[in-house]
């Protein structure tokens, strides 16, 4: 068995990486997870986020956007829609594009029809997670709370205490739902 495994990540406009690694880690839909060689076989989708490389002992990270990854056993393909070095993120673009995403966001409603958006959302994760990569990460609640928001859970929190209230046992061991 090798004991790296070949990344390949490509966008429609060609080959962006390729590089031999110990170590991946990957934003999937299902949350990251990690790929050492001679990982299982996997298709998975690719939610906006940062690809993390181990590569000589140092880790590098990339930004993605949604796609997918293939793993084998000894190789992985990204295929993205979005790729950016940590080198080649401004910054000052990056907090204005969250900023114009969050103010298109906040003037929608939870009864805006998801082709209006999808779009501003989409513009919000891609600019939190370049932030992220440069090492300035908006509040982890301000995207969380535009989603939520425009899932219709206005109070997130609430939703979930009640949640859990509800299937908690009552004194008679009977669940309160």
């Amino acid at each position: 068995m090798n004991n790296e495994l070949s990344v390949l990540i490509t966008t429609p406009h060609g080959v962006q990486l390729k590089l031999n690694a110990t170590e991946l880690t990957v934003p999937s839909v299902e949350g990251d997870f990690g790929v050492l060689p001679g990982h299982l076989p996997v298709l998975a989708g690719l939610r906006t986020g940062i690809v993390r490389a181990t590569v000589n002992g140092e880790v590098q990270q990339f930004a993605v956007g949604p796609g997918f990854v293939q793993v084998s056993q000894d190789s992985a393909s990204i295929l993205t829609d979005r790729f950016l070095r940590k080198e080649e993120v401004d910054a000052v673009v990056a907090r204005k594009e969250l900023k114009e995403a969050e103010e298109v966001l906040a003037n929608m409603s939870t009864s805006t029809p998801p082709e209006e958006l999808y779009p501003a959302l989409s513009a919000a994760r891609w600019a939190a997670v370049c932030l992220e990569l440069y090492g300035d990460p908006p509040p982890a609640t301000v995207t969380m709370m535009l989603e939520t928001r425009m899932l219709g859970h206005e109070d997130y929190a609430a939703a979930l205490a009640q949640a859990e209230s509800e299937s908690e046992p009552s004194k008679d061991g009977v669940s309160g739902a």
